[in-house]
């Protein structure tokens, strides 16, 4: 049994929390606010400002899966302090550092994007990415930490109904009333299920394999928007063909200059308008992973509280 500090509860926090407290490990919980999970400690830390990281107990394992605010000034003033005040965390302990990553640095449309690629960000999300990763692999090529990072696409699940593929999406769907996407509806993309997120997290606190790269969470082959709709209502008898409103990333960059937010969304509108592939070949060869079917999620998805009470 390892003692593990996971930094962050939201959805991808949680998946790991309880796949680590299923594996029987002694888990501390570090967030900005107080919360109650089953079975694990709870402890208020800051990371991006550091306040309460210096009391976080020894362990041999931090997992990152805290969120930034999603706007391009806000992920360049604290995705870099979180990342240095990790590493000085990591390192005081000795404790492995296991970061959660995204796909935003790759370059753009060379499909698929694998783990061993270069970095080639084209956009601010994905350059302060880029920086993040490097910092990370720089303190473990130094012998500070002994750092992983795992990457997975946007994630889907049960327990994410604030992800992109969340309430604004399954719940007008399961009604039968027009859906707004960003983007091509026709375009494939790759999606993670949260579970198999949090359960390659919690693998990679503690695999002496998985140290000192990246690796990318085995996901669902990639599916266009519209397929996975109609895949959703033919698992939950509904007999509909989704219909969507396509929001332009003219319009994204219009709405840009109101909210930061969606400066942010326009800066990342190729996932949606391209084709966005992940490859997790290397992880289910060398690792022996594999992933939660597409199916399975979406039913879990279907049967969710808040995608019934929408019904």
């Amino acid at each position: 049994m390892s003692k593990i500090t996971v930094i962050g509860a939201g959805p991808l926090g949680q998946a790991t929390i309880n796949e680590l407290i299923t594996q029987g490990h002694d888990v501390v919980v570090a967030t900005r606010h107080e919360i109650s999970i089953p079975a694990a400690q709870w402890q208020m830390a800051d990371i991006v400002t550091n306040e309460g990281v210096d009391s976080l107990p020894p362990c041999d394992a931090i997992i990152a899966c805290h969120g930034i605010p999603y706007s391009i000034t806000a992920w360049q003033r604290m995705w870099p302090a979180a990342a240095d005040n990790l590493i000085t965390a990591a390192q005081h302990r000795g404790a492995r550092l296991v970061m959660t990553g995204n796909l935003y640095a790759y370059a753009r449309n060379q499909m698929p994007m694998r783990a061993t690629d270069p970095l080639v960000p084209s956009n601010p999300l994905g350059a302060v990415r880029a920086e993040v990763t490097r910092r990370l692999f720089d303190a473990h090529a130094q012998g500070k930490v002994e750092a992983v990072e795992v990457r997975g696409s946007d994630y889907i699940g049960a327990d994410a109904p604030e992800a992109y593929l969340g309430k604004r999406f399954f719940t007008p769907l399961l009604v039968k009333k027009k859906i707004t996407v960003i983007g091509a509806p026709d375009v494939v993309h790759t999606y993670t299920a949260v579970p198999d997120f949090g359960r390659l997290l919690a693998r990679a606190a503690t695999d002496p394999a998985m140290a000192g790269r990246a690796w990318h969470v085995p996901s669902a082959p990639a599916i266009s928007t519209r397929d996975l709709a109609r895949r959703t209502l033919n698992l939950a008898g509904i007999e509909h063909e989704p219909r969507f409103t396509s929001l332009p990333p003219i319009i994204l960059k219009m709405l840009g200059f109101f909210s930061p937010t969606m400066r942010a969304v326009a800066s990342m509108a190729h996932q949606m308008t391209d084709p966005y592939i992940m490859d997790d070949a290397d992880t289910r060869e060398l690792l022996g992973e594999n992933h939660t079917e597409l199916d399975e999620t979406l039913r879990a998805i279907s049967d969710s509280s808040w995608a019934m009470a929408a019904r």
